[in-house]
C-alpha cells in the first residue's frame, strides 16, 4: 500500500506538469496525460481551464486552445 501512495500524483503536481509541458513543448495531448496520471478527461479539461485562468491574470497574451485537427491542446501567444 505504501508504494501505491508514492506513485500517486497530487493535483498540484499534475497541474505543474501540464503547465511545464505547455510552456516547453507548446502543446500537450489529453489522452497521454489522462493515461499517465489516471485522471478523467473532465479533470484534465478543468486543469487546462485553471491554467488558462492563470494565463489570463499573469500572461495576458498566452492562452491554451484545442486544435481538433491534431488532437492537441496548444499554447497560443498573441
Amino acid at each position: 500500500m505504501y508504494n501505491y501512495i508514492l506513485l500517486m500524483k497530487s493535483k498540484s503536481q499534475i497541474l505543474l506538469y501540464i503547465f511545464e509541458t505547455i510552456l516547453t513543448k507548446k502543446s500537450i495531448n489529453m489522452n497521454s496525460v489522462v493515461a499517465e496520471f489516471n485522471i478523467l478527461e473532465r479533470t484534465f479539461r478543468r486543469y487546462i481551464a485553471d491554467i488558462n485562468a492563470y494565463f489570463c491574470n499573469q500572461y495576458k497574451n498566452y492562452s491554451i486552445v484545442y486544435q481538433r485537427k491534431i488532437n492537441m491542446y496548444c499554447l497560443v501567444v498573441d
